[in-house]
């Protein structure tokens, strides 16, 4: 098959579109590529960007046909808007390369709900996604549920992610001069003086943690509340206080299981889980709210074992509030990053607090690079991996520091966790393994419905924003 790559800017996400290219041509395929950035370029210079969106939608048109293109592939939301939006006359939208019967690939490496700050939700809600020409990919069942249910989208295909085994392998000429190594992001909140307090700790209580960011949620569930009709706050707010409980008792639950545990627990509350959940926004904004009970989980866990190793931060976040210990490399390029996991035995992998499920690519690139992996519990990791035997999974920072510690004084055992880690992400994760399943889903999907719909007309520009932005 002949496969059209809409490169987008960046570093990580942009290097990830060219490992699955990579993939693709290991199994034979022709990749082609098209960079977003130029059209990004020049519609942020002002002018016309209706004028500039046609023009662009005009090559790409010219592009799939003089070169038999078979299927496109883009990171989150990138191609499609990108190109035009059509509206019918019932308001639904359409994407342009469905105007085209053309399929094309989203690859939403992060949960649809956060694009863009939840810009989509609404164009999602309009039919954008729910084309049967459309195939939308997620590493987790528990988010595709959620998209394919409750968010409006068509195709959704489970796919774990992977790593590129030419970008991430080990180096054996370093040095591994630090215990563990890890990446900091965006976003990580500073700490209270209760986070402070059990840091301190020698076996922190994560539990009172939790319920102590928990129980300053109260405003923002009050605010949530209050979007509905006003005979339905109090049976919402309930509602919201329940799953705040669940989310306490099992934090590793998705969220929509939760919704459904709290509506068979009471008939009133069902009644106000149906509402919250037709009401996509409303749901996504809950649910996150809720998820800030695990905001602090990534600096925590890395101020804690800054405390008790050698560690390498490698990242533009500091941490200083949280007292981080150890040496820093403020960036690394995404090709380069075995590099830096070459520097230390072991690699630490918290995931974001924003999803329930499913792993990032690091995980894979770690055993991959051939360091070791000490990955927070996620639901789903067995099935990726044999735990403990190719890489150490935990629940609590003390149980981190002392798997670690264990392995750090067995060299036997920590060489034959990073060699078997290695091999099983060989054997099964690399972006090659996960490109055939999506090629076999693409070849799958439904052809483009036959029936006859009103005359579509362009969204302009400037309202196409106002859905997406």
């Amino acid at each position: 098959m002949r496969v059209l790559i809409l490169t987008n800017p960046g570093t990580n996400s942009r290097g990830l579109l060219f490992d699955m290219a990579d993939g693709l041509r290991r199994l034979g395929h022709d990749t082609l590529h098209l960079d977003l950035a130029a059209i990004w370029h020049l519609r942020e210079r002002g002018g016309s960007p209706e004028m500039v969106t046609h023009a662009f939608a005009h090559l790409v048109r010219e592009f799939i046909e003089t070169n038999a293109i078979d299927f496109s592939i883009a990171m989150w939301a990138n191609g499609t808007l990108s190109l035009p939006i059509l509206r019918d006359d019932r308001g639904r939208l359409t994407a342009y390369l469905d105007t085209l019967e053309h399929p094309h690939v989203h690859v939403w490496w992060d949960a649809p709900h956060w694009f863009n700050n939840g810009a989509v939700l609404p164009a999602a809600a309009g039919g954008l996604f729910a084309s049967p020409r459309q195939l939308h990919t997620i590493n987790n069942a528990y988010t595709a549920a959620e998209m394919n249910k409750l968010l409006g989208f068509g195709n959704v295909l489970v796919m774990p992610n992977a790593a590129n085994p030419d970008v991430f392998h080990p180096l054996p000429e370093a040095r591994r001069e630090y215990d563990l190594v890890f990446l900091s992001g965006g976003g990580d909140p500073p700490p209270t003086p209760t986070m402070l307090e059990e840091l301190a700790a020698d076996a922190p209580d994560l539990e009172r943690i939790r319920r102590s960011v928990a129980a300053g949620l109260a405003p923002a569930l009050d605010r949530i509340a209050a979007a509905f009709e006003p005979p339905a706050r109090p049976r919402i707010r309930r509602l919201l206080d329940a799953l705040i409980e669940l989310r306490l008792a099992d934090r590793h639950q998705p969220a929509l299981r939760h919704f459904q545990q709290a509506a068979r627990a009471d008939a009133a509350l069902a009644d106000a889980a149906a509402l919250l959940t037709r009401a996509p926004e409303r749901y996504v904004e809950a649910t996150a709210v809720i998820r800030t009970i695990e905001t602090w989980e990534r600096p925590f866990m890395v101020a804690f074992l800054s405390r008790h190793f050698r560690c390498l931060r490698l990242g533009n976040q500091s941490y200083a509030d949280w007292g981080l210990r150890g040496d820093a490399i403020e960036f690394v390029e995404y090709h380069r990053q075995s590099h830096a996991y070459a520097r230390a035995r072991f690699a630490l992998n918290v995931m974001r607090w924003q999803d329930d499920a499913g792993l990032n690519s690091k995980v894979f690139e770690i055993t991959a690079a051939g360091c070791g992996c000490l990955q927070a519990y996620r639901e789903g990791v067995a099935e990726l991996f044999d735990v403990g035997r190719e890489i150490v999974v935990f629940r609590t920072p003390a149980e981190a520091r002392d798997l670690l510690a264990d392995l750090l004084r067995n060299p036997g055992r920590q060489a034959d966790l990073i060699a078997a880690g290695r091999a099983r992400t060989l054997a099964e994760h690399t972006w090659a393994h996960r490109m055939q399943r999506l090629v076999e889903a693409v070849r799958a999907m439904k052809p483009l419905a036959t029936e006859v719909l009103p005359p579509r007309r362009a969204v302009p520009d400037e309202r196409r924003d106002a859905l997406v932005t």
